[in-house]
């Protein structure tokens, strides 16, 4: 099963499409809007969903406030590997966050934030 989640606008033109190919193509997926379920921005309560669902792979955005990070520190936790789509405003977006607690990988929407994510120590 495929665990996706976005709290911004702007993470969600990103992150719905693969969302809705994921479930055209057959994946087992759910979908946690964030900006409607806040309680999964708490450590707690997102490794209660990470352990009730038991995704193979957790799949988000990374909105300016981090809106994400419970759920990919969930999932690091569990073992379930997570990946994050990140665009413009890589250093704010990651701001503070521990390369400990960085997702698996890194999905870009253009080489800028390639050069970003190495100025940030992703790589």
């Amino acid at each position: 099963m495929l665990l996706f989640a976005t709290h911004d606008p702007e993470a969600k033109n990103h992150i719905w499409p693969i969302y809705e190919h994921a479930l055209t193509v057959g994946e087992a997926s759910e979908i946690v809007d964030l900006s409607s379920s806040r309680e999964f921005m708490d450590d707690q309560e997102a490794s209660r969903l990470v352990r009730a669902l038991s995704p193979e792979l957790l799949i988000v955005g990374c909105s300016g406030n981090q809106a994400e990070w419970a759920l990919i520190r969930a999932c690091t936790r569990e073992g379930v590997k997570a990946t994050a789509m990140i665009d413009l405003g890589v250093g704010r977006k990651l701001h503070d966050i521990p390369a400990i607690d960085f997702p698996v990988r890194f999905m870009v929407t253009n080489s800028g934030c390639v050069e970003a994510l190495i100025a940030c120590g992703v790589l």
